[in-house]
């Protein structure tokens, strides 16, 4: 609120004293959310690496290959890349 109130009346007021005027007055601003951090962990289940980058394969449709993973979005809901 102060950086709106300062920006707008082209003024340098402390926050505090915003603050302290707008209790006074009963205004209460809108705060923002704060960003998780992310914290990065070891995955619990780990697939058997089978493949050992052996990439070859003597018959057709012998081997398979999918690299997945979930990208989340704004609102909380995920979808599958590929």
């Amino acid at each position: 609120m102060a950086i709106t109130v300062n920006r707008k009346h082209r003024t340098s007021f402390n926050p505090k004293r915003i603050y302290r005027l707008m209790r006074l007055l009963g205004l209460k601003s809108v705060c923002r959310r704060k960003h998780r951090k992310y914290i990065r962990t070891t995955p619990e289940v780990t697939a058997e690496n089978i493949l050992n980058r052996k990439f070859y394969a003597d018959k057709t449709n012998e081997k398979w290959l999918l690299d997945c993973q979930t990208v989340w979005g704004m609102r909380g809901g995920g979808s599958m890349k590929s």
